[in-house]
């Protein structure tokens, strides 16, 4: 076998260590790129499911106040006493519940009996028949807020979340949010004569009218079974959100809302993986440039190489063997860079000396 030339040697052992450094270093920075891009996948649907339980929590905001109104009359009170038969007529017809968007008002004595319940449909304007049974979902509440008051006769009810209990609850599929005030005189002083409740169904029509028709962010429930199986899972335990990836592209971010009576509550935001997949794209490009600036820097190399080297090696080997007795040391010369020079050189002397 043939000795490889010095020419071959060189262009391919430097093609090999140049492309194999090129290909480590797409490859590490694809990596990189690639994670951090993830990484920003999921603080961005992360942080569209904060800003979503956000608004729904938003929604409700102002739920404590007028329930707290409503629970704090001398009227209410005399109707839990048994005083005041005309209140519900009067007071408690369409208007609140279509003014403060109500689906339901729940009135117990402080004896735990229901003294009155109504279930109505602010959409359809109309009061409705639906499967709630007040008494029992409401009944941790209730005993809720009547534990604060046990044996209470005179109380100054100056720090609200010292009085009454608001939040998310769910029942039978349902989700609602509740909020229970105790029923006292206007001056709330004075012992308390029982539970107030206003309420809110949180279905698929009142999200739509939460979020006001946004496209930018979409939330959408959990049910009950699912949410289950998502805690036996061991997912939304220790941290409040979760996110994972579908077989369809999209990626979904959970969170966890905390219920102030039975099961707690899951959110989620679904959309394409678009910034993922632009991401991708990008970082392909990214790569394919390097690439193609990487091979022409290495071919800009072998030019300079051959032109600065490998030509003048190849040069002085033809004129070293066309040396004869009668021409030896003009065969050779000067005129090439400083090591090459110094070959020549070397050359001459030697030709001199034979």
């Amino acid at each position: 076998m043939k000795k490889l030339r010095i020419r071959t040697v060189i262009i391919l052992v430097g093609g090999l260590l140049f492309a194999l450094l090129v290909i480590i270093f797409v490859a590490q920075l694809d990596k990189g790129m690639t994670q951090l891009l993830i990484q920003r996948e999921k603080d961005n649907i992360n942080q569209k499911t904060h800003i979503a339980a956000a608004i729904l929590q938003s929604s409700m905001q102002t739920l404590p106040d007028i329930t707290r109104d409503w629970s704090s009359w001398d009227a209410t009170y005399d109707f839990v006493a048994g005083k005041n038969p005309e209140f519900i007529a009067d007071e408690l017809g369409d208007y609140p519940f279509l003014l403060h968007k109500l689906n339901f008002v729940a009135i117990f004595d402080k004896e735990g009996k229901l003294k009155y319940e109504k279930i109505y449909d602010f959409n359809e304007k109309r009061e409705k028949e639906m499967n709630l049974d007040l008494s029992f979902m409401l009944g941790g509440i209730r005993d809720k807020v009547q534990y604060k008051f046990t044996g209470i006769q005179e109380m100054d009810l100056s720090d609200p979340s010292s009085i009454g209990v608001s939040g998310f609850m769910s029942s039978n599929g349902t989700w609602f949010y509740v909020s229970a005030f105790p029923v006292l005189r206007s001056s709330e002083k004075g012992g308390n004569n029982g539970v107030f409740i206003f309420g809110r169904i949180i279905d698929d029509q009142e999200m739509a009218r939460i979020q006001g028709g946004s496209d930018n962010i979409q939330m959408h429930r959990l049910s009950a079974e699912q949410a289950e199986e998502f805690f036996a899972q061991g997912h939304l335990v220790v941290e409040p959100y979760f996110v994972e990836y579908t077989d369809k592209g999209m990626v979904r971010g959970y969170f966890r809302l905390g219920a102030v009576y039975g099961d707690d509550l899951v959110i989620f935001l679904e959309e394409p993986r678009t910034l993922y997949l632009d991401g991708l794209r990008v970082i392909k490009t990214f790569k394919i440039s390097i690439y193609l600036i990487s091979c022409f820097i290495l071919a800009l190399l072998f030019f300079m190489m051959e032109k600065l080297l490998l030509a003048p090696l190849k040069d002085l080997a033809e004129r070293v063997e066309k040396i004869d007795e009668s021409s030896m040391s003009e065969m050779l010369p000067s005129y090439w860079g400083y090591e090459l020079s110094t070959l020549v050189e070397s050359l001459k002397k030697m030709l001199d000396k034979i």
